[in-house]
C-alpha cells in the first residue's frame, strides 16, 4: 500500500472541501428556489395542470341529495399533479443530501490521515527544521536568553525543546542522522544564540526590558516567561533534592548507600589487628504527643455506658517531637550511646526541663530548640552544633 505524504493528503483534503462547498451552495440554491415557488403560489415548482371545463353530463344528482357535485376525477388529477411535482423536487434534493453526508465522512477520515502523516513527518524531520519558538533568531528564544540573565545554557535548553511536549521527537535525530554528541550540539547552539543576540537591534533589547507588552506579542512573552520560571523552579528543586537532601531521588540514595558501605568495608579491612572499628548508626523518628484514633480489643460496649473517646485537644494530636536514636552492633556499648529527645519551645518548656533535671539517665538528653525537626545544624559535629558534645574531638 502506497504511503501518502502530508502534501498529497492536504491537496486531496482541499479538493474534497471544495466539492463540499459546491454541494452546499447547490443545496442552498434549490432551497431558495423552492421557497420562491411557494411564495408565488406554485408549490410544485412546475406549471400547474390545466383543468378542463366540466361538461353538463358530468353534473349528476346524488340519490337522497339535491345538490349536484362534480366528478371526482378532476381533484384526483390535481392531487396527482401536485404529488408528481413534489416528488420530483424531493428526488432532486435527496441525492444531494446523501452526497453531502458521504463527503463529510470522507473529509473527516482524510483529515485524520493528514494529521497522522504530518505528525510522522514532524517526528522524523531533522532538528534544523524547527518551529519559530526554537530557532536561535526567533523572538521567543532571544526573550528566553535575555530574561534568563543572558544564560546560554537556558537558551540552549529551550532550543533543544527540553521540558516541552515534543522534546523526545526533537532530540531523537539531528540532520537526518543519529544525534551527535551533546557537547557539539550545545557548542553550536550556544554560538548561534550569542550571534543572534549580537545581531539583535538595541531597541529590541531596551523595549524588552522597559516595556515588553508594547513592543512584543503577548504569546511570545508568556511562553518565554513561563519557560524561564519553570526552568528556574526545576533547578531549585534539583538543588534542594540533590545537594540539601530534602527529597533525594532513588539513584541519589543508592549512590549514598553504596559509598557508605564501600567506605565501611575499607575501614574494617584497613583496621589494625585487635582494634575492630565500632559501627554506629543514628536515625530519627517523630513521636506524636497524643496518638489517638486507634482501635483496641474491646468489640462491644455495655448498654448505657458512653463510648470511650480521646480527651485530647487538636494541638496535642498535632504536636510531635523527634527521637534521635543511636545503636551499635556491640551490646556492651549500647548503654553509653546517646539517645536524644528533641522538642520545640512550646513542648519542652523551661519548667518541664527543670523538673526533669537529674532524673534521666546519663546517655539520655532532652534538647529544647525553636523547632522540633532535626536539621544539619543540630547534627553538626562542630563546636557550634548540638551534637558537638557527643562527637570525639
Amino acid at each position: 500500500m502506497r504511503r501518502h505524504t502530508s502534501q498529497v493528503l492536504a491537496q486531496e483534503l482541499q479538493e474534497l472541501k471544495r466539492r463540499r462547498a459546491e454541494s452546499k451552495a447547490r443545496s442552498r440554491a434549490l432551497a431558495q428556489q423552492e421557497k420562491n415557488m411557494k411564495k408565488s403560489g406554485n408549490p410544485g415548482g412546475v406549471a400547474a395542470p390545466v383543468v378542463p371545463p366540466v361538461p353538463a353530463a358530468a353534473v349528476v344528482a346524488v340519490e337522497g341529495n339535491d345538490e349536484p357535485h362534480h366528478d371526482a376525477a378532476v381533484p384526483d388529477a390535481e392531487a396527482a399533479g401536485e404529488r408528481a411535482s413534489g416528488s420530483g423536487l424531493a428526488e432532486e434534493r435527496a441525492p444531494g443530501a446523501g452526497a453531502l453526508v458521504n463527503r463529510n465522512r470522507q473529509i473527516n477520515n482524510l483529515a485524520r490521515r493528514y494529521k497522522r502523516a504530518a505528525a510522522d513527518e514532524t517526528r522524523s524531520s531533522p532538528l534544523n527544521v524547527r518551529s519559530r519558538h526554537s530557532c536561535a533568531n526567533s523572538t521567543r528564544c532571544l526573550t528566553v536568553y535575555i530574561l534568563g540573565g543572558k544564560s546560554s545554557a537556558l537558551a540552549v535548553d529551550f532550543m533543544l525543546g527540553r521540558g516541552q511536549r515534543d522534546s523526545r521527537a526533537r532530540a531523537s535525530k539531528w540532520g537526518g542522522s543519529v544525534l551527535q554528541s551533546s557537547t557539539e550540539v550545545v557548542q553550536r547552539f550556544t554560538a548561534d544564540i550569542e550571534e543572534a543576540y549580537a545581531r539583535a537591534p538595541a531597541s529590541a533589547v531596551i523595549g524588552l526590558l522597559q516595556d515588553p507588552v508594547l513592543h512584543f506579542e503577548m504569546n511570545d512573552l508568556l511562553c518565554a516567561h513561563k519557560y524561564v520560571m519553570e526552568h528556574n523552579l526545576c533547578e531549585w528543586i534539583s538543588c534542594q533534592n540533590v545537594q540539601q537532601g530534602v527529597a533525594p531521588s532513588r539513584e541519589h540514595v543508592l549512590a549514598q548507600a553504596t559509598a557508605y558501605f564501600q567506605w565501611l568495608n575499607f575501614a574494617i579491612g584497613e583496621a589494625p589487628p585487635g582494634r575492630e572499628p565500632l559501627i554506629l548508626n543514628m536515625d530519627e523518628t517523630s513521636i506524636c504527643r497524643h496518638v489517638g484514633g486507634l482501635r483496641g480489643t474491646i468489640v462491644q460496649v455495655s448498654p448505657g455506658r458512653p463510648i470511650p473517646k480521646d480527651s485530647a485537644s487538636l494541638a496535642d494530636r498535632r504536636s510531635y517531637i523527634s527521637y534521635l536514636a543511636c545503636i551499635a552492633h556491640e551490646a556492651d556499648v549500647q548503654p553509653r550511646l546517646p539517645q536524644v529527645l528533641l522538642g520545640n519551645e512550646h513542648q519542652f518548656t523551661k519548667e518541664l526541663l527543670r523538673s526533669l533535671a537529674g532524673k534521666a539517665q546519663p546517655n539520655i538528653s532532652i534538647w529544647r530548640q525553636q523547632s522540633a525537626w532535626n536539621s544539619h545544624a543540630t547534627m553538626s559535629p562542630g563546636p557550634n552544633g548540638a551534637m558537638g558534645a557527643w562527637w570525639p574531638c
